[in-house]
């Protein structure tokens, strides 16, 4: 296979990258863009003028091509025009695509009560884990790491603890067919059922209420039939 022959203006880009410290995937990706609008323009890149670069982008446009990639092309001609080029006037000629956004699904109340009811028993302990995820947004290892006293039941309240320092979110009373959520907690702790270790995470053994919450055990729900009923 005969190898491409590396023009001057390739190699001084080749040059610009290595000194940022790219990474060679990153290297090249951006020779395969600039490679491409070349053979767009049918001639050598650096020449190129605002309306070829301006037709070269309605020329991804037209062809289908993903946000994705669009911006990718953008960000390696940018850094052709400006670093390799000095033609930092190019930058100005160039937009990045949006990507469409795609709106989650919101599932109704019915539908939360069949992931609830899906919880893995017996007990309580998941239920409640599952309606706190719900009814406050936490992520299922914040979930996992919450202590009994993070939860103010009468202000309905929880205090999350992360690396980049506390804040607190609002729990919104999560409806099912065992009860509101601040019912289920009260079940729990009056039997000591998650008060006797510091985090709903940790082995508790009281009740039968599930003993160690797990992200992955809070994740079962979608795996079975409570979670295909609400369109995962």
């Amino acid at each position: 296979m005969k190898e491409e022959k590396t023009t001057p203006l390739r190699q001084r880009m080749i040059e610009d990258m290595r000194i940022r410290g790219m990474a060679e995937k990153t290297q090249a990706a951006h020779i395969r863009a600039v490679k491409d609008f070349a053979l767009f323009l049918k001639r050598s890149p650096d020449t190129a003028t605002p309306e070829e670069l301006r037709a070269y982008q309605l020329h991804m446009t037209n062809a289908g091509m993903s946000a994705t990639t669009f911006n990718v092309r953008v960000l390696s001609l940018r850094f052709f025009f400006g670093m390799t080029c000095g033609r930092d006037e190019m930058k100005r000629h160039m937009q990045f695509r949006r990507a469409p956004r795609k709106l989650p699904a919101v599932l109704s109340v019915e539908e939360v009560g069949y992931i609830l009811a899906a919880a893995p028993g017996p007990g309580l302990k998941y239920r409640a884990a599952l309606g706190i995820s719900y009814g406050a947004g936490l992520r299922a290892a914040e979930v996992c790491h919450l202590r009994v006293q993070d939860i103010d039941s009468g202000r309905m309240l929880i205090h999350v603890e992360k690396p980049s320092g506390k804040r607190t979110v609002a729990l919104y009373e999560t409806m099912s067919a065992f009860g509101s959520v601040p019912v289920v907690l009260a079940h729990l702790i009056s039997k000591e059922s998650i008060t006797a270790e510091p985090t709903l995470g940790s082995s508790g053994q009281g009740c039968g209420d599930g003993g160690r919450i797990t992200t992955s055990g809070l994740r079962a729900p979608r795996q079975c039939g409570g979670g295909e009923r609400a369109g995962y």
